[in-house]
């Protein structure tokens, strides 16, 4: 009886839902809960591939949108995709506004290659034309480590470090690079320094 009696109440319940029409969705409206996410937050955020995506969509609307050029340019080395990050920075190289940017993504590019020679060779138009372009000096100290050219990382790190807005970054690299060469004691106070 018990039963029965609940089985009535739940299908009289059931056929009031389905009279009454379905019940309005409990949320904000619209403008509410979005919020007006940038290509440039995507990739600061490390979303790279929705960045990317973004970029391409921003410059179907405009082709000559050289700032999302540059940023599908960064999101397409940053997802693997060389060939398309290569081609993307040459066109921007030809810009004399974009030039040093995309000399230093082209370096990058061949860097993750491993054609450092063309890497190194786009760093050094980098530093060239802007001696204080830390972040190439830092990419140059990485090469001159990789072939144990220890002179010439410690110059290209002093040179990092002296333009630098992120010394920690330095630092932190240069003791990477101390590890590498057997003087753990360098590489300690490096790393202390970066901690600082």
């Amino acid at each position: 009886m018990i039963i029965r009696s609940a089985l009535a109440v739940s299908a009289l319940a059931l056929l009031g839902a389905c009279a009454s029409g379905p019940r309005p969705v409990d949320i904000a409206p619209l403008e509410q809960v979005t919020h007006a996410v940038t290509p440039d937050m995507l990739m600061a955020r490390g979303y790279y591939g929705q960045a990317a995506a973004a970029y391409r969509a921003a410059l179907k609307t405009d082709p000559a949108d050289a700032g999302a050029r540059y940023g599908l340019a960064e999101a397409e080395r940053m997802t693997g995709k060389l060939d398309e990050a290569w081609a993307d920075y040459h066109a921007l190289a030809e810009l004399p506004e974009w030039k040093a940017r995309a000399s230093e993504g082209l370096g990058r590019v061949a860097l993750s290659r491993g054609d450092r020679d063309v890497a190194l060779e786009k760093f050094n138009a980098v530093v060239s034309d802007d001696p204080a372009a830390w972040h190439a000096w830092l990419a140059i100290a990485q090469i001159q480590d990789l072939e144990k050219q220890w002179a010439k990382a410690d110059e290209a790190y002093a040179l990092a470090l002296a333009a630098s807005k992120a010394p920690a970054a330095v630092y932190n690299n240069q003791g990477v690079s101390m590890m590498a060469r057997g003087e753990p004691a360098a590489a300690t106070g490096l790393f202390r320094s970066a901690l600082a």
